[in-house]
């Protein structure tokens, strides 16, 4: 996430040090490391950070560059040699100084910050997106295309030949619920909407017919505003220009008062795409019954079926007493033999055991990292790979408060939380 960070942080960061410096020289007592590197990474610069994800890496920065190690000669800022290390000058002449300043390169090296060496293709990839955009949006947008058609011309052309058709079919509410009355759960004595699963589902299923519905609606309109049928309002005239440059329209993905209410996508067909796979997932579900991995991605609440599984799972263990308020989440990455690796819903054919509790995602991408399959744990990503599709994971819950203790307590199998990496999902790759 950018952060605003200016000069004035830097200044006010070298005049604390400096005088912190100072004053510890002439009392002739030792400098407090931890004292600048709190100062600087929790109050000049750390002030700004709001994620906690970021304050833990800039954090990890202040502790590698503020501490006694710099007064070494050998001292480097890169943690592993490069062809240019970025070193402390050390000279007793100004002419020094100067050829060290125009000896370093113009570019940095993403691994001087600890970063893949991919983050300057990631940069360049963002620079060209932003470059791209601002070429689209400051196009003319009275030009005729080729064939002497306008602009509208096309569009209507598109949505009637390619568009309309993409579109899947509207569930049918009734058949919906009488679905969702006949389902039930293995472990569990409710049925229907009462299993907090399938109240999930029927969640989905509203919000996705929600979707369906005004993308048709928004399509049917633009056709008949074009023929002249309606008035060519202001706000069709925008959704017009945004088909026209196969961009997803604002109003399919948010409503009037600016909350999300639909997926994100760069381009339309992604988009559109995204939408037909989301219908195979809920219909499939819905008429097959849970599938044997949840395509997690694929979800308008993903935070709010996590919580429709640690519900389930408490509602088991009522005869041990778990309450959900008091359930922690856990999630185990799948072994090499119960591995499904796919970015949609259709894993028709794919058979991997079911587990005894919680279930199966999928569905998830690594950014900046890799995963080491045969030994299950992270690696750096290699060559230009700038993402990475992850294995399913396995889902549940634990009640720590309700476990057993005592001699005849069954034993909990160890876990080493200094090899484990808390590591954030988020749904989009820009936050």
């Amino acid at each position: 996430m950018p952060y605003e960070f200016n000069a004035s942080d830097l200044d006010a960061s070298m005049l604390y040090m400096e005088k912190h410096m100072s004053t510890c020289l002439l009392q002739n007592r030792k400098y407090e490391w931890e004292a600048m590197q709190q100062m600087c990474c929790s109050i000049q610069y750390g002030g700004k950070i709001t994620q906690e994800e970021d304050r833990a890496l800039f954090f990890t920065y202040g502790y590698l560059f503020i501490r006694e190690d710099i007064f070494s000669g050998n001292f480097m800022f890169n943690q592993q040699p490069m062809e240019y290390n970025y070193m402390i000058p050390d000279f007793p002449d100004h002419t020094s100084y100067l050829s060290f300043i125009n000896s370093m390169p113009d570019q940095d090296n993403p691994l001087v910050f600890g970063l893949n060496p991919s983050a300057d293709l990631t940069a360049s990839l963002n620079a060209s997106r932003a470059m791209v955009a601002t070429l689209i949006d400051t196009q003319p947008a009275d030009a005729s295309a080729g064939g002497g058609k306008s602009p509208e011309q096309l569009v209507k052309e598109m949505i009637e030949n390619e568009f309309i058709k993409l579109l899947p079919e509207d569930f049918k509410m009734l058949d919906v619920e009488d679905r969702l009355k006949a389902m039930k759960h293995r472990r569990l004595p409710e049925t229907g909407k009462s299993i907090p699963l399938v109240m999930f589902l029927f969640q989905e299923i509203q919000r996705f017919q929600n979707i369906l519905g005004i993308v048709r609606r928004w399509m049917t309109d633009m056709c008949l505003a074009i023929d002249g049928q309606i008035i060519m309002s202001p706000e069709i005239a925008t959704c017009i220009k945004f088909i026209f440059d196969l961009r997803v329209p604002t109003m399919w993905l948010l409503d009037p008062s600016g909350a999300e209410i639909a997926w994100l996508s760069p381009t339309l067909s992604g988009w559109l795409g995204s939408l037909q796979n989301r219908h195979f997932g809920l219909s499939n579900w819905l008429a097959k019954d849970r599938p044997i991995s949840f395509w997690l991605t694929g979800f308008f609440n993903p935070q709010g079926f996590l919580t429709s599984v640690n519900q389930e799972i408490t509602r088991a263990h009522r005869a041990d007493n778990w309450a959900l308020d008091a359930v922690e989440s856990r999630a185990e990455v799948a072994d090499p033999r119960n591995t499904i690796i796919a970015d949609d819903a259709r894993i028709e054919g794919k058979n991997i055991a079911e587990p005894a509790e919680g279930c199966w995602v999928h569905g998830l991408w690594l950014e900046g990292a890799a995963w080491n399959k045969p030994q299950r744990y992270l690696e750096d990503s290699k060559g230009k790979d700038l993402f990475f599709a992850f294995p399913n994971v396995k889902v549940y819950a634990e009640c720590p408060s309700a476990e057993q203790k005592g001699p005849g307590a069954p034993k909990k199998a160890a876990v080493d939380d200094k090899n484990m990496y808390s590591c954030p999902v988020y749904k989009y790759p820009m936050r």
